[in-house]
């Protein structure tokens, strides 16, 4: 291995934890909670029986958290490329965040509105 060799894997390195760093700035305290709700559902889930043992509902709150939680992060993490996309230095590394923000919302807005009908349907049926 060369010497500019090594010496591009550092600048490579250091670029790489420069952008961590400008992402974890950027994250939304919401963010982080929606992370904490969704651990919490799905540790609840996989404990069901010794956690709640006489609570014969408790599945499905919790997979209604759970469900909720991963709609909610799917628009926040659109939300976070549009973020960094507003912070990137490079015009093509933003139009890259710009279109993976663009496509994200897109994803979220068809998953949103799938779910809607899902719960309308659900909701029918046991009015029927």
């Amino acid at each position: 291995m060369k010497l500019t060799e090594k010496k591009d894997n550092a600048a490579l390195a250091v670029q790489l934890a420069d952008f961590l760093l400008l992402v974890l700035q950027l994250v939304p305290t919401v963010l982080w909670w929606l992370l904490a709700t969704l651990v919490f559902a799905v540790v609840n889930l996989i404990f069901i029986k010794e956690v709640w043992p006489n609570t014969p509902k408790a599945e499905y709150f919790l997979v209604g958290m759970l469900s909720t939680s991963l709609l909610l992060l799917v628009w926040m993490a659109s939300s976070m490329a549009w973020r960094i996309a507003n912070h990137v230095k490079t015009n093509s590394w933003s139009v890259a965040w710009r279109l993976a923000a663009v496509l994200g919302f897109l994803g979220a807005t068809g998953i949103t509105a799938m779910a809607l009908v899902a719960l309308s349907i659900h909701l029918l049926e046991k009015l029927a």
